[in-house]
């Protein structure tokens, strides 16, 4: 249930809770007056008449008074099981909501399970979505959570993604790949050890904190380790030389229907020109050395890979 969608429906269980006091009040005034009892008199004969426990010491005098009473007891009565009744439908509807939620993340599979919704996971999210491919959200922070919740219709668990439960629950057996995003180095640790552990045939990307730690996250398991920081900083300076690199960035960003990647070339493509590949060739990586804009004329040798802008399909 969606945290605005939570707040309107407490609204009337709130407007019952005021009609209970309401009535205890007036009940607690009326009493009272007809009774000559003290403040203190009228609040207990309030309380045992409303909750119906039997009159002791106390008790109704006068014809009116059991009138009044009877009314009050129907009234207090009837609003305190309508007042009940709210509150287990908000919370049984938000239970069934959750169990209903789990059965369509039971759907998915070949799915990406991204761990950490902060900066660097809001980016992650959103270039998946518009990739139109299934993800779940594992997020401890409450607040991230209902700001998903009401902004997006991700798929989100509200957990510790170092937990294997949890995993569990994001169907990690079925999924693809496992980003993780955690701020520390130590936790994005625990999260590839008990990925592996329950898929060893996972692929895992994580970000790393400290470019110390980099080689440690691949000794665990991680298949690729990201600093974004240290990614972003390269960029920037090397913008200064060869300022088109910050516009290519944006290219590979531009459409859902293309991707930049990394191809290698089969065997039959080795002695043909990149020209004849059809596709927009970035950099050509033969061996060690990195050719940047290679000339269309250039053949091709066995072994060479390529970096280029293609459809989706072409490189699926």
């Amino acid at each position: 249930m969606k945290p605005r969608e939570k707040e309107t429906k407490l609204k009337g269980p709130k407007k019952i809770l005021a009609a209970l006091v309401m009535i205890f009040f007036l009940a607690t005034v009326v009493f009272r007056s007809l009774e000559g009892l003290s403040w203190y008199d009228s609040i207990y004969f309030t309380i045992v008449t409303l909750t119906t426990v039997g009159y002791g010491d106390i008790y109704p005098t006068s014809p009116l008074t059991k009138i009044v009473a009877s009314i009050f007891i129907i009234a207090g009565t009837g609003t305190f099981l309508l007042f009940l009744g709210s509150i287990v439908e908000i919370f049984v509807g938000e239970k069934l909501e959750e169990v209903l939620a789990m059965e369509r993340i039971g759907t998915i599979n070949d799915h990406v399970i991204l761990c950490g919704y902060g900066r660097v996971g809001k980016i992650i999210a959103a270039e998946l979505r518009e990739m139109k491919r299934d993800f779940i959200i594992i997020e401890k922070n409450e607040e991230k959570v209902k700001n998903i919740m009401e902004n997006f219709d991700y798929y989100v668990i509200q957990d510790d993604a170092r937990r294997e439960e949890v995993l569990e629950k994001a169907m990690i057996y079925d999924s693809k790949a496992l980003i993780t995003t955690l701020a520390e180095d130590a936790d994005n640790v625990f999260v590839i050890i008990t990925a592996k552990a329950l898929n060893p045939k996972l692929r895992v990307i994580s970000t790393a904190i400290n470019e110390d730690n980099r080689d440690k996250l691949r000794k665990i398991g991680a298949d690729e380790v990201i600093t974004p920081e240290v990614v972003v900083g390269k960029v920037i300076a090397r913008s200064l030389t060869v300022p088109s690199i910050t516009s290519l960035f944006d290219r590979l960003e531009l459409t859902s229907r293309q991707d930049a990647c990394k191809l290698a070339l089969k065997p039959e493509h080795a002695g043909k020109k990149i020209e004849d590949l059809g596709i927009d060739v970035l950099a050509l990586v033969r061996g060690d050395k990195v050719i940047q804009k290679p000339n269309s004329k250039l053949v091709l040798k066995e072994g060479d890979k390529i970096i280029a802008v293609a459809k989706k399909e072409e490189h699926d």
